[in-house]
């Protein structure tokens, strides 16, 4: 009988294609994580921390942490703050990260107390956000702010429609094409072993938004099931949504041919029939690599492995989905014993059809509390086919790049999180010590 395993995947992919995914192609797609308790043995890895770069006289405040980055040029970017003071607001910088602006909303006109910023980056001037309470809200959907300069001004949207027999609404995922259409994918209080959602699509950069589907209408019974992990439409009519893992244990994806009116699942072809035939699966989020490529991170957990850590995978499309094919990613084995608490966790990332970035994130809670950490960065340069190990460093993080050599990495060591940036593709980073830009 196979184990069952539950993933929670939020893979940073990155597209050259559409916008952003950045987080969104060169939009900000969602990122994904394999998290995956399990122990490990072995040194703590000791790496020297780089001096910071040179600056030029900065002069500013310390910024805040940041909980997430998107990078689009060497020099232009957003991020979304992480401590209290500045926790959901939004920054921006036009100098490579070395000083940061508020770019916000006005924060007492968009957001309410207890609620969290969930924001897309379409591009450098482009940039959309949502606000909603860390668990499902009986107050309804909420308003979608737009940017379209920078985050000078910002203009709210039309609220969604309630549903009055739907419950509550909480914060699943936001994503847009191009400057004017967009999705909003919003979850619902789980129950009967179901996980619902309703999907709201703007054809006017979020200013109005028409209900495409909810728990009670519309064809996607396997997309109401826990767990999904992303959405990605790479135009008007072709979307997908990623399968995290839950109750069906061979990896899949959610496909729509109509705009997100309609939904099917595909399941993908076995990368290793001996090992899929007793493995349980999940992805992370879909990255679209451009020219209708897209790549997918399954990991698979097979409990006749010696270490009961998942096996990752790279599935790859060049048909915007209608086929798949499959192969292993580098995989960092782990000592059998003793076998107790690591979590694991991968992210891919792409920014066209032949760069891309693996990076496999160990926390062991074996060495103590905060735990130790390491990462190990890998890098493609033709389409995921082949791997190279670039470094290995002792923090972990969420990274974004914006071409083969220049990237940045919000990086988590205990408490602390940091900012680095890289020009040789992620081999070696140095801090930026980032400022708040005096208005």
């Amino acid at each position: 009988m196979r184990k069952y395993l539950t993933f929670l995947i939020a893979l940073i992919i990155i597209s050259a294609c559409t916008v952003l995914p950045g987080l969104k192609p060169t939009p900000a797609r969602e990122a994904g994580e394999v998290e995956i308790p399990t122990p490990v043995a072995g040194n703590t890895p000791t790496s020297k921390q780089p001096s910071p770069e040179p600056q030029a006289s900065p002069v500013g405040k310390a910024a805040p942490p940041f909980a997430s980055l998107r990078m689009f040029t060497a020099d232009t970017g957003w991020a979304v703050g992480a401590s209290p003071e500045a926790a959901d607001q939004i920054f921006r910088t036009i100098d490579g990260g070395y000083s940061w602006a508020y770019a916000g909303p006005a924060q007492e006109e968009a957001i309410p107390e207890g609620y969290r910023a969930h924001a897309f980056f379409l591009d450098s001037e482009r940039a959309w956000v949502t606000y909603y309470p860390s668990n499902a809200s009986a107050l309804g959907p909420s308003s979608v702010w737009h940017t379209a300069d920078g985050g000078v001004s910002w203009t709210p949207g039309f609220t969604p429609h309630k549903d009055q027999n739907v419950p509550d609404y909480a914060f699943e995922a936001l994503f847009f094409t191009d400057a004017l259409n967009g999705w909003l994918m919003l979850a619902h209080s789980p129950g009967a072993g179901n996980a619902p959602v309703s999907l709201f699509h703007s054809e006017d950069a979020g200013v109005h938004w028409v209900t495409l589907l909810n728990p009670f209408q519309g064809q996607a019974d396997r997309l109401h099931t826990c767990c999904r992990a992303g959405m990605l439409f790479l135009d008007a009519l072709n979307g997908l949504v990623a399968y995290g893992g839950g109750p069906y244990t061979s990896p899949m994806v959610h496909v729509s041919r109509d705009g997100g009116y309609s939904w099917n699942s595909q399941e993908l072809p076995p990368a290793d029939e001996e090992v899929f035939s007793r493995a349980a699966c999940g992805s992370g989020p879909i990255s679209s690599l451009g020219e209708n490529r897209l790549a997918l991170a399954v990991a698979c957990f097979d409990s006749e492995r010696p270490a009961p850590i998942a096996i990752p995978y790279l599935y790859l499309s060049e048909d915007a989905g209608m086929s798949w094919r499959g192969a292993p990613l580098p995989d960092e084995l782990v000592q059998s014993a003793p076998l107790s608490r690591l979590r694991r966790e991968y992210r891919l990332q792409f920014i066209d059809t032949q760069y891309g970035w693996f990076f496999v994130q160990d926390e062991d809670w074996d060495q103590g509390d905060p735990p130790a950490v390491r990462t190990h960065i890998y890098q493609s340069q033709d389409g995921g086919l082949t791997w190279v190990e670039k470094a290995e460093v002792d923090w972990i993080g969420e990274f974004s790049f914006i071409d083969p050599m220049n990237g940045w990495a919000i990086t988590r060591l205990g408490n602390n999180l940091g900012l680095l940036r890289t020009h040789d593709g992620g081999g070696t980073w140095q801090p930026l010590n980032p400022i708040i830009r005096p208005e």
